[in-house]
This record gives structure tokens, C-alpha cells and sequence, in this order.
């Protein structure tokens, strides 16, 4: 055996056998100040519902399938009792898109029923989120 057939058996070792299957998945970027939802494994659209929230929908099918909601940092401090901490420091992200919608006022229905459908599709994977320290 040659050295190069070793190192393909190697890196081949590394490979799984089998792709991970695909899960839901929450991001805090502490940089950008955001908290990205991911639910889907597909390609996505970001549809901006205000400054605060952007709502991301698949590409192949058109289903609401995650979000993005900005300036988290000064919606928490403006809103400290909209999460229930959890036992490990985490939150349920549907409190903070609540708490989102909650901070507009004069929000149109269209709006208020894609807040709804954010905060249920977060509920639905059962999405808990934590801030990252910079």
C-alpha cells in the first residue's frame, strides 16, 4: 500500500457512513446581534416583515421555514419580562418573537399573523436559543 492510498483510507475514515439527518437549528450572532431559526434543510428567501424581524422561506416550496430577528440586545433590555428563562440559561425563541411583535405598535394584520405563524413554527420544533458572550 502507498502513502497516498493511506491517506485516502484515512480521510475516507473520517467521512460517516451515513449524512446526519438534518435538524432544526438556532444561531446567536453576537457581532450582528441576531438570532438566526433555521427549521427547514432548504435553500431560503429572506421576506423583511419590519426593521426588527425577517421571515425566511424555502425556495423549493414557499413554506415559512425560520427567521431572523435583529437587535435582540435592545429588545431585551426593553422587554426584560417577555422570556422565561429555562434550568440551563436558555429561552424559548417564540418568546422573543412575541416579545418582537409586542414592541410594534400599529402593526398590520398581515404582520401580526406572520409573528404568529414565526412564533408557532418556533414552538412547533421546540427552538430554545441563549446569548452568546462576545
Amino acid at each position: 500500500m502507498s502513502r497516498s492510498d493511506d491517506f485516502a483510507s484515512l480521510v475516507m475514515g473520517m467521512v460517516p457512513e451515513e449524512p446526519k439527518a438534518f435538524e432544526p437549528y438556532v444561531r446567536h450572532d453576537p457581532d450582528g446581534d441576531c438570532i438566526e431559526f433555521i427549521a427547514l434543510p432548504h435553500a431560503y428567501r429572506g421576506e423583511r416583515i419590519d426593521e426588527r424581524v425577517t421571515a425566511l422561506y424555502s425556495v423549493e416550496n414557499g413554506e415559512l421555514m425560520g427567521s431572523l430577528v435583529k437587535g435582540v440586545s435592545k429588545l431585551l433590555e426593553r422587554n426584560p419580562g417577555w422570556l422565561i428563562e429555562l434550568d440551563d440559561g436558555k429561552f424559548r425563541l417564540s418568546q422573543l418573537i412575541r416579545a418582537a411583535e409586542a414592541s410594534k405598535e400599529n402593526s398590520t394584520e398581515p404582520r401580526r399573523l406572520t409573528y404568529k405563524k414565526l412564533a408557532s413554527l418556533a414552538e412547533e420544533h421546540q427552538i430554545q436559543a441563549e446569548l452568546a458572550a462576545h
